[in-house]
């Protein structure tokens, strides 16, 4: 029954009783008060009786679905009002099922995409943490093929140039002086391919560990450039696996580059802790300071990289700078895959 038929109907229920309880006091005119005050007394609780009713159709319906609404608005998708009458407060209670039924296809769908953007993100990190193993995998080869070919046949070639030297006669002297310059020349590709191999997989940090490596990469940078380089590590000796000590130390000379590129900086301070199972590196220079617009732009190849090979040990890279004092990189990370799933 519809709520406007309800409501119509109690009215004139209730307008009714009232001429009729008016209609029996003008009869009855003659009898005592006290069956008069019976009278009325009866007539108005039928009329409250009425009343009653009538809420009952009008709030019971409101408060279910009011009820339905709070319920769904708190999370619980599968919450519906009770539309099995047929009244006004029913028809309310339709439209927002209707609405509740296309609100939840559309918060399933979100919510299925982002599950696929996460395991799409997750397979991009793990396929870029593979890939950049497999690279350092061939950089070491080559590096190994290098110093057992190249290196050893410079060698080999610098000896003989040593041993022709001595052999030839003082008074030979422009055979001597081509035989000087050889060596020379030999001496000098000698150093390149040192400087290669060191490049691309320094010895250092397979030999010694991570520590030594990063002593001899901030003091050869300082050698280099000039800038002053303040190193702190804690404890004295960090010890990684293979892979988080290459990672820690390609971005070293990423970040080294980038001083020497864009910072103009006058000094730089490196530190590297490890604290329960945490892993905190970080570098800072005094230089002109790196705004916003340049660290988060998306052509930034080198700070892309820095962030790809921080998330690829389940970690995170944060760059920042202030105009005029300086840029400052940390990146933080788990010392083991148990720490990282912990």
């Amino acid at each position: 029954m519809k709520l406007r038929t309800i409501l119509q109907l109690a009215f004139v229920f209730i307008a009714l009783l009232a001429m009729g309880l008016s209609a029996f006091i003008a009869f009855s005119g003659g009898r005592n008060m006290a069956e008069q005050l019976v009278a009325a007394t009866v007539i108005l609780s039928l009329a409250s009786f009425a009343g009653l009713a009538t809420s009952r159709h009008i709030t019971h319906p409101l408060a279910d679905l009011a009820r339905s609404i709070e319920d769904f608005g708190a999370g619980d998708l599968s919450q519906r009002a009770n539309s099995s009458s047929a009244n006004e407060i029913c028809d309310l209670a339709r439209s927002f099922n209707r609405m509740a039924d296309t609100l939840a296809t559309k918060i399933a769908e979100r919510q299925q995409v982002e599950e696929h953007l996460h395991l799409s993100r997750t397979q991009f990190r793990d396929l870029s943490a593979h890939l950049q193993r497999i690279r350092e995998e061939e950089r070491a080869r080559i590096a190994r093929d290098i110093h057992d070919d190249l290196g050893q046949c410079l060698t080999t070639l610098k000896l003989d140039l040593a041993l022709l030297y001595q052999d030839t006669p003082e008074h030979a002297a422009v055979v001597r002086q081509k035989v000087r310059e050889m060596l020379q020349l030999v001496d000098g590709t000698i150093n390149s391919v040192r400087r290669i191999i060191t490049e691309l997989r320094p010895r250092l940090l397979d030999d010694l560990g991570l520590t030594a490596a990063i002593e001899w990469q901030t003091a050869d940078f300082q050698k280099r450039t000039g800038i002053p380089v303040s190193l702190s590590v804690y404890p004295r000796e960090i010890i990684l696996d293979r892979d988080r000590s290459t990672v820690l130390f390609r971005v070293l000379q990423e970040a080294l580059l980038n001083v020497v590129r864009h910072a103009a900086a006058t000094a730089v301070s490196v530190s590297l802790t490890d604290i329960d199972g945490k892993v905190e590196f970080e570098v800072r220079d005094n230089g002109r300071g790196i705004t916003k617009e340049e660290s988060g732009h998306c052509t930034s190849f080198g700070l892309l990289g820095i962030r790809e090979r921080a998330e690829s040990l389940r970690g995170a890279a944060s760059i920042s700078g202030t105009p005029g004092e300086g840029t400052v990189l940390t990146i933080t990370f788990p010392t083991t895959d148990e720490e990282a799933h912990a």
